[in-house]
């Protein structure tokens, strides 16, 4: 699985476009990148499969519906896998 996050701690501070991104720090943390990728090196392929991020689903654990990017927390990837 590859998600990425959309509270822009991938951003260098120093940047020069670092001000384009805006404060992100009270937005929290979602999962804007959820990818599912399996590679069979003796077929020599590889497929993947994309999830929307406003995709509807029910959040492991919770049986609240919710969009999935909602699953995604950085100290505990099996809540997003354990959704999916």
């Amino acid at each position: 699985m590859i998600t990425g996050a959309d509270n822009g701690s991938c951003v260098a501070e120093d940047s020069l476009t670092a001000g384009s991104f805006g404060d992100r720090e009270n937005s929290g943390e979602r999962s804007d990148t959820i990818l599912l990728v399996r590679v069979d090196p003796s077929a020599n392929r590889v497929a993947m499969l994309s999830f929307p991020r406003d995709l509807w689903v029910e959040l492991a654990g919770s049986g609240n519906m919710q969009r999935i990017n909602a699953a995604y927390e950085r100290d505990n990837p099996q809540r997003l896998a354990d959704t999916i």
